[in-house]
């Protein structure tokens, strides 16, 4: 008789996607028109930025139906802001907008919201029930997460976001179990002007207890009149939209309740993935979806700072580490069994992806059946895609 022994084989993976897939996504009439229609809104300044949670729960294109939105994603939407100056500054924006989420079979009186992975880990790291620097994602979540708190991270990532540009900026959050977006607080001028259903205030001081700003087991809610009309059409829309998703998807809060994705997504471009592949993407909790911010000189990218890879590869080690280990269909990220790596040159793409392939954490995921597609994409548009071939 064979010894019995604790280890679970675990199921390979069995990718659907290819580059016939996602190049055919992208080349329909319906992206082509999508395209269009977001650089026509570039060209008029009416461009939303979205500075989001990665979470495939929280990807704002999906939770809107709009095509003018732009998303620099990246856990807990805490990426460093000087990082993405380019985009704060541009005239094609109307505002921007973070946007966190959570869970809200977990809202409680006297308890701050729950729901998003980083946060909890967040959260532990801060009471030392784990240890610092086991594990990429957590160096990541130390050094670039302010709060175990989405309302509050969401904020600080306001407000930094404001310093760099004069155009409007709110913080927001979602329940992913609803996918309605909660406006919390709005930066004018430059982050001079501050309106909030709050004192703002006590969110800087480190100090102040958050369990007393949730006494009633509710998140303080700006009023969507107060807000400039370009953010209040996004949330307009949001409502909107949700309303018919969620017809149309009437096992909608289930489909929620776990963070399952077909595909990671790592890209250099703002254009969404909900956007560029149409039929793929564009719905809700089907792509994980990372920023890669790049080194720009004049009109053509050059090439990306050592410092960025590695917060980026920290953050793709959340999924991939999750990926590599779910057991079942109730474990986050089961059939996440593709990532796609694209810049705007193929050649970037493939030095990208050959150095994620040397860290030892992808090994178990590659072990499992997971795969890599490199492409190229520009302008919204991909050129080209392929398989990577792991050495």
């Amino acid at each position: 008789m064979a010894e019995l022994s604790n280890h679970i084989e675990l199921n390979r993976f069995t990718p659907r996607l290819t580059p016939d897939i996602l190049l055919e996504a992208n080349s329909s009439r319906a992206v082509i028109d999508t395209i269009d229609t977001y650089q026509e809104a570039k060209l008029l300044g009416l461009l939303i930025g979205v500075d989001g949670c990665a979470d495939a729960r929280n990807q704002a294109e999906d939770l809107t139906g709009t095509f003018n939105i732009a998303t620099n994603p990246s856990i807990a939407a805490s990426y460093s802001k000087d990082r993405f100056q380019y985009l704060f500054k541009h005239k094609g924006f109307a505002g921007h907008m973070t946007l966190g989420h959570y869970s809200g079979n977990l809202l409680a009186e006297y308890l701050f919201p729950k729901g998003c992975g980083a946060h909890g880990a967040k959260e532990q790291l801060d009471a030392k029930n784990i240890k610092e620097s086991d594990v990429p994602v957590h160096d990541y979540v130390l050094n670039r997460v302010v709060s175990a708190d989405p309302v509050v991270q969401t904020y600080h990532s306001a407000k930094e976001i404001a310093k760099l540009t004069k155009k409007p900026v709110l913080a927001a959050v979602q329940d992913h179990l609803q996918g309605i977006i909660i406006p919390t607080c709005l930066f004018l001028d430059g982050g001079e002007s501050v309106v909030a259903p709050f004192d703002h205030q006590l969110f800087d001081d480190p100090k102040y207890l958050l369990e007393n700003f949730y006494k009633n087991g509710k998140i303080p809610e700006l009023d969507i009149d107060q807000l400039p009309l370009p953010l209040q059409e996004i949330l307009v829309n949001n409502r909107q939209f949700m309303s018919n998703y969620k017809k149309d998807n009437p096992d909608f809060k289930n489909s929620q309740l776990v963070q399952n994705p077909e595909l990671i997504v790592l890209s250099s471009s703002i254009v969404p993935p909900g956007l560029r592949y149409l039929g793929v993407c564009n719905k809700l909790n089907t792509t994980f979806n990372l920023s890669l911010p790049f080194v720009k000189e004049e009109k053509n990218i050059v090439g990306f700072k050592a410092s960025d890879i590695c917060d980026v590869f920290n953050q793709l080690h959340y999924p991939i580490s999750h990926a590599a280990t779910a057991a079942g269909s109730n474990d986050p990220f089961y059939n996440t069994g593709t990532l796609l790596l694209e810049t705007s040159y193929l050649k970037y793409s493939k030095q990208l992806a050959y150095l994620l392939s040397m860290q030892e954490w992808m090994t178990p995921w590659f072990n499992r059946g997971g795969q890599i597609l490199i492409g190229e994409v520009k302008s919204g548009r991909t050129k080209m895609i392929e398989k990577y071939l792991v050495v």
